[in-house]
């Protein structure tokens, strides 16, 4: 019987390695956020009151794929056929002072300044697989100040190009 404990034990160890949680500041001190991440789920806290608006958080992130962590701070939206829009000095993002737990990127438009596309994030749950991490963020967007949550991915699969799910209190749209 005793064999058979130490087996089922050993067993449960295998099978739960690979769902490891990381905690913010392990991120952090890793430097994982670094690199590409897939915006696979936005989930707005309110709906706007103009959906059409194309200034708006809400239709803006519906085209965004990807957020780009560079070196020096250098940070970019990826958005299939669209150039990059970067500031002529490259400084995009930049980690809180406090507890180290989010970043916020300020992005004003070279073409309609001062408009931010930018950012505030707090990292708000980290899931480490062996293969790829999914990190949750919750955020608000400095054009309208609208609120969500925000799930990245590093995995590289199929979906790795399609926009993100778009949800206005975990209702899809």
């Amino acid at each position: 019987m005793n064999i058979f404990k130490q087996w089922v034990m050993a067993l449960m160890l295998i099978v739960s390695v690979p769902f490891f949680k990381a905690s913010a500041s392990e991120v952090i001190s890793n430097n994982i956020l670094q690199g590409q991440w897939r915006v696979s789920k936005v989930n707005f806290h309110s709906s706007p009151a103009d959906k059409q608006n194309k200034f708006t958080s809400y239709h803006m992130q519906q085209g965004i794929v990807r957020y780009d962590f560079k070196a020096n701070n250098e940070f970019s939206f990826v958005v299939p056929n669209k150039k990059n829009n970067r500031p002529e000095d490259g400084r995009y993002w930049l980690w809180n002072k406090e507890g180290h737990d989010g970043f916020s990127i300020n992005q004003i438009s070279l073409n309609s300044p001062p408009f931010n596309f930018g950012l505030t994030a707090k990292i708000t749950q980290v899931d480490s697989y062996n293969t790829y991490s999914v990190i949750t963020l919750e955020v608000v967007f400095h054009a309208d100040q609208q609120t969500a949550t925000v799930t990245l991915t590093n995995l590289n699969d199929v979906n790795w190009d399609n926009p993100p799910m778009i949800y206005v209190n975990n209702i899809a749209l």
